[in-house]
């Protein structure tokens, strides 16, 4: 069995899963290695990712803790080559040409691309925060991969942050508005005033036709002033 990698500071950096079977086998001792530079940190950390891929391939969130070691490993390093200004400076046991980024030289240390190992990590660090929204998203990297996992993560963020369809307009319900109610009493009488009104006239249509009977019966009745003064013009209403 390997031996466990541990920092100046006696920080595991590798062998998490030695430790805890050790732990349950019950032992009291184990066998561990102190490295004090970052070059042999990283080489041991790229040992145990090589070991641990030819047994059980490493779950996301593992290989998100084994890069973020690196990260922090690495970081102090690569401050120092920014303010050189020699970020694309090749670094220990990376090859030559490697870019200085922190990021592809912890997915180089992974086995992977520094775009994957981005996506991974946002992917663990999702979960993490908002385990009710993505905490599924691990497994479907390990199941999947990580890029489908990514494209899982962006997918459900932007249906989140998208606005709510409008609502629709309201319905207004216009009840309709009877007629004024009325008494009887006053359809009654609103009856009785319409044939007062029809029998005055038919009183008075029948005046008319009685005079132009006498009219047609006496000819010189209506020049002598008769019926009226001569070449009066007569109506109904004449008496």
């Amino acid at each position: 069995m390997h031996p466990l990698v541990l920092n100046s500071r006696l920080e595991l950096i590798a062998g998490a899963r030695r430790l805890t079977a050790a732990k349950k086998l019950g032992w009291t001792d184990i066998p561990c290695r102190v490295l004090d530079t970052l070059d042999d940190a990283i080489a041991a950390l790229q040992a145990e990712r090589d070991e641990n891929t030819c047994r059980e391939p490493l779950a996301l969130e593992d290989l998100v803790e084994v890069g973020r070691r690196i990260e922090k490993l690495e970081k102090p390093d690569a401050d120092r080559r920014k303010k050189a200004g020699r970020g694309t400076e090749p670094s220990g046991k990376f090859p030559d040409g490697t870019a200085g980024r922190t990021r592809d030289k912890v997915g180089a240390a992974l086995g992977m691309s520094g775009k994957t190992y981005e996506k991974g990590k946002k992917v663990s660090e999702a979960a993490e925060k908002e385990p009710e929204k993505f905490g599924d998203l691990p497994a479907l990297a390990d199941a999947q991969s990580i890029d489908a996992a990514h494209k899982e993560l962006n997918r459900r963020r932007k249906q989140s942050t998208s606005p709510p369809l409008p609502a629709p307009p309201p319905v207004i319900y216009v009840p309709d508005v009877p007629a004024p109610a009325t008494s009887r009493a006053d359809d009654l009488r609103a009856l009785a005033d319409a044939l007062l009104v029809l029998a005055a006239f038919d009183e008075q249509l029948q005046r008319f036709r009685h005079l132009e009977e006498l009219a047609a019966d006496h000819p010189g009745g209506a020049q002598s002033g008769l019926y009226g003064a001569p070449g009066a013009a007569f109506s109904p209403g004449t008496t």
